[in-house]
C-alpha cells in the first residue's frame, strides 16, 4: 500500500516468485494506484519451519510500499512468534507466584525455591519427550498428525502450565506432610522418609489417574488435543515417580535442617527485662 504503490508491482512481483519454495505469484487487484493485492502461492504446509522461513522472505523482499501479509501461514508464524514471546514470562511469573505460595504455606524459603528448581527438570523431561515424539517424528506410529519440524506453540504453553501446576500439587502433598512430621520430631531424615512413605501412594495414584486420563487424549486426530494429552502423562509420571519419589528426597535430605531455614523466625528476639 502507498502512494503510487502499484508502479513497481510487476517488479515486486518477479522478486516475490524468485523467493524459494514460491511456486506461482499472481496480481488478484489494484485499488487507484493506491494498493494492489497479490496472491503467492507455495506447496509447503502452513504450519511447517518451511512457511514460517518463507513468510519472513516475503516480508523482507524490497516492496514499493509498506507490505501486509495474510495468510494461513503467516497467521501461525505470527501467533507462534506472539506466544514464544510471552511463554518465558508467563512461566516466570507462575513461578514467583507459587514460590510465595509455597512459601506461605511451609513458612521457610529454601524448600520453596528448591521445589521451583526440581519443577524444572519435569519441564524439560516433558518438552524432550514432546521434541523426540512431535518434532523429531519418533512418535510417528501414534498416527494422527503430521511431522512438520516443529511444536505447536499453543499446546506447548497449555501443556508446560498444566504441567508445572501438576508438580506444585504434588509437591503441596509431599511437603505437607514432611512439615508435620519434621514439627513434631525435629529429625530431617525421619521427617522425610515418613512423609514419603504417608504421600507416595497417594502422590502415585494421583499421577496415575491424570496419566490414564490424559494420555486417551493421545488417541485424537487434532494434534493440538494429542500433544497436550501426552505431554501431561508424560510430565505427570516422571514428576510423581522420578521428581518426588527419588530426586526430592534426596535433595532434601542433602540440605538437611537448612530446608527449613527461616529469617523471620531466625531472627535474634531481644530479651525480657526482669522488674522489681
Amino acid at each position: 500500500t502507498g502512494p503510487r504503490a502499484t508502479d513497481g508491482v510487476g517488479s515486486y512481483r518477479d522478486r516475490l516468485a524468485r523467493v524459494p519454495d514460491v511456486t506461482a505469484v499472481r496480481v488478484a487487484g489494484t485499488d487507484r494506484d493506491r494498493a494492489a493485492v497479490l496472491l503467492v502461492a507455495s506447496a509447503v504446509g502452513p504450519d511447517t519451519r518451511q512457511a514460517a522461513d518463507l513468510v519472513r522472505a516475503v516480508r523482507e523482499a524490497p516492496a514499493p510500499g509498506s507490505v501486509r501479509v495474510g495468510g494461513r501461514a503467516a497467521e501461525v508464524t505470527d501467533s507462534s512468534a506472539a506466544v514464544r514471546d510471552a511463554l518465558p514470562w508467563c512461566m516466570l511469573l507462575s513461578a514467583l507466584a507459587l514460590t510465595v505460595l509455597l512459601g506461605v504455606f511451609t513458612r521457610t524459603v529454601v524448600a520453596p525455591l528448591k521445589a521451583m528448581v526440581v519443577a524444572v527438570l519435569s519441564l524439560g523431561a516433558t518438552l524432550g519427550a514432546l521434541v523426540v515424539l512431535f518434532q523429531d517424528g519418533r512418535g510417528s506410529p501414534l498416527g494422527g498428525f503430521t511431522v512438520t519440524g516443529t511444536l505447536d506453540t499453543s499446546a506447548l504453553l497449555f501443556t508446560l502450565v498444566i504441567t508445572l501446576a501438576l508438580s506444585v500439587d504434588y509437591e503441596v502433598f509431599l511437603l505437607g506432610r514432611i512439615r508435620e512430621e519434621y514439627d513434631r520430631g525435629g529429625d530431617n531424615r525421619t521427617a522425610i522418609v515418613d512423609g514419603i512413605a504417608r504421600t507416595g501412594r497417594l502422590m502415585t495414584s494421583a499421577a496415575a489417574a491424570v496419566a490414564i486420563s490424559t494420555a486417551a487424549m493421545g488417541a485424537s486426530h487434532v494434534t493440538l488435543i494429542k500433544v497436550l494429552g501426552i505431554g501431561v502423562a508424560v510430565g505427570a509420571l516422571v514428576d510423581a515417580a522420578l521428581v518426588r519419589g527419588v530426586l526430592v528426597p534426596a535433595v532434601m535430605a542433602a540440605l538437611g535442617p537448612a530446608n527449613w531455614w527461616n529469617p523471620a523466625a531466625s531472627r535474634t528476639r531481644p530479651a525480657a527485662s526482669a522488674t522489681d
